[in-house]
């Protein structure tokens, strides 16, 4: 990947039923944070089918994201096969943000 390449965004809207959100604070269901870090291993799978998520680092959860929201991944390509990535809600709250690294499968 080279760092030249525009931003890649990923959207999905998560359902009010997501079945990840029933064990997570009764009466106050959010996402947990793993099911967001697959949102943004499939926005890679979306933005190159041949990388492959390996490494991630610096990764903050900010806010929670609800079940009912939209859930928006910001990729920025890095240097090498290094990626930037963004978690927005669909008000542009920043969920997570963090780094990874990628190899070709």
């Amino acid at each position: 990947m080279q760092s030249q390449q525009p931003d890649f965004e990923y959207c999905v809207d998560i359902s009010e039923s997501h079945p990840a959100s029933n064990g997570h604070f009764v009466g106050h269901p959010l996402i947990p944070g793993v099911v967001i870090l697959e949102y943004v291993r499939v926005a890679l799978a979306e933005l190159d089918a041949s990388l492959e998520m390996k490494r991630l680092s610096r990764v903050k959860f900010t806010t929670p994201l609800k079940p009912g929201d939209q859930l928006r991944v910001r990729l920025t390509p890095r240097s090498g096969a290094a990626f930037r990535f963004v978690c927005l809600d669909s008000s542009s709250n920043s969920i997570a943000s963090g780094d990874f690294s990628a190899e070709r499968k």
